[in-house]
């Protein structure tokens, strides 16, 4: 029984099993946040690019509602622009055709407008009928605009997703 109590007294070499110990707990703790930072670095490279895509899309639609607002009443009307659309006749946006004609990059024909570099991205103008009020001088047109940027249609490439956005617009002439 004395050789169990000395044996147990004898310390010699435990504090190396406790710094062992410490170090593994260390180890995991730094492998953990460095795979944390990793993640985080990911998360704010997404949001970095979801955010100029979303920017892209938002200056074709204010590009858009600003070429609509210049244009005289007489060219806003499907017939006379291509990108201008009847609610019947809307490009679809599930399937996002965005290579069909009813899409504009900003490079307009119009002596109204200058070219606009849109940096990719695209824009439509659908025209909503509503009624007609017989009595007002003029009308009430409703139009939807729909700003689209789809990177897969970038030169590069690149699929890094695509941003809708949809505003309204009225204009009575």
């Amino acid at each position: 029984m004395k050789k169990i109590f000395a044996r147990a007294k004898n310390e010699e070499g435990s504090i190396m099993v406790i710094a062992l110990l410490i170090m593994a707990v260390l180890t995991i703790l730094g492998i953990s946040a460095i795979d944390t930072s990793n993640i985080e670095l990911l998360i704010a490279g997404n949001e970095r690019v979801y955010k100029d895509n979303f920017y892209k899309a938002e200056a074709a639609v204010i590009a858009a509602a600003q070429i609509l607002e210049n244009m005289p009443a007489g060219e806003l009307h499907p017939s006379a622009q291509n990108w201008i659309n009847l609610e019947a006749d809307a490009p679809t946006l599930d399937n996002l055709q965005l290579t069909s004609s009813a899409w504009s990059t900003g490079n307009l024909d119009s002596s109204t407008t200058d070219d606009i570099d849109l940096a990719g991205a695209q824009f439509t103008v659908v025209e909503e009928t509503g009624p007609i009020d017989l009595l007002a001088p003029s009308n009430l047109h409703e139009y939807k605009i729909y700003g689209v940027y789809d990177s897969s249609l970038t030169p590069d490439g690149k699929d890094r997703g695509r941003v809708i956005i949809e505003i309204g617009y009225k204009r009575r002439f």
